[in-house]
């Protein structure tokens, strides 16, 4: 059976304490992301006999669909998609996440403890179709005489891959589930039930990995392939 899905969204990440919000680098960002604008959250809540903590920002697109956002203990670079898988779609968003990402740590000169690629599918399918599709991956799809139901499941595999020419153990996590969307039908809003596939590859928490730039950067370089090589391991030839 065919898959039937489109990349609903990507994210990328690295792991590094906030950066407080200054317009000279701010300007900086804007060089690749032209156009976008800034948003500061004013209405971080203070802490009692302490000083305030730094205040979370970011900047995003006119309409939206993007966004880089920095918070206390890491930077996502998040799109909203919408479109259907190819692995140049991988490409190009781990591209501009290594010029960002580049253009971050050479500012803060710091570097990060992790790294994270993230694409979300959505499967455009039938229902009936995407429970059959689960009971391909599961071997286990049956409980007292009951059949699968429901598309809630997660894995996770850990590999040691190369990272910068050092061996770093990665997590591969794939969850797939079920999410409630607000749909126009007929010119009603209404909810609807979508079937969702979250890929998740990040480097594994140890207090010993360390992620300059280069190593930012080689991660992801190789990004497309790891979420090809996953791709594959579920879909083999059919995506």
């Amino acid at each position: 059976m065919k898959p039937i899905f489109k990349i609903e969204g990507l994210r990328g990440s690295i792991f590094i304490p906030l950066i407080p919000f200054e317009w000279t680098f701010v300007n900086s960002l804007f060089e690749i992301l032209p156009g976008f604008i800034p948003s500061v959250n004013q209405f971080a809540p203070p802490i009692k006999g302490a000083l305030m903590p730094p205040i979370e920002w970011l900047i995003f697109s006119p309409d939206n669909k993007s966004r880089l956002i920095f918070q206390q203990q890491k930077v996502d670079f998040i799109v909203e998609a919408g479109i259907d898988y190819s692995p140049e779609i991988i490409k190009d968003f781990a591209e501009k996440c290594t010029r960002l990402f580049e253009r971050i740590i050479d500012y803060s000169k710091q570097d990060s403890s992790r790294i994270a690629i993230a694409p979300t599918f959505k499967w455009v399918g039938e229902k009936n179709l995407f429970v059959d599709f689960i009971k391909e991956i599961y071997s286990k799809n049956s409980f007292k005489g009951s059949s699968v139901d429901n598309c809630d499941f997660s894995q996770v595999f850990r590999v040691v891959e190369d990272i910068n020419d050092k061996e770093i153990k990665l997590n591969y996590l794939s969850k797939f589930y079920t999410a409630n969307s607000l749909a126009v039908v007929n010119g009603v809003n209404s909810i609807q039930e979508s079937y969702m596939m979250d890929f998740d590859i990040n480097t594994f928490v140890d207090p010993k990995y360390v992620f300059n730039k280069t190593a930012v950067c080689d991660f992801f370089s190789k990004a497309v392939v790891f979420c090809t090589n996953f791709m594959d391991f579920y879909f083999s030839e059919k995506v």
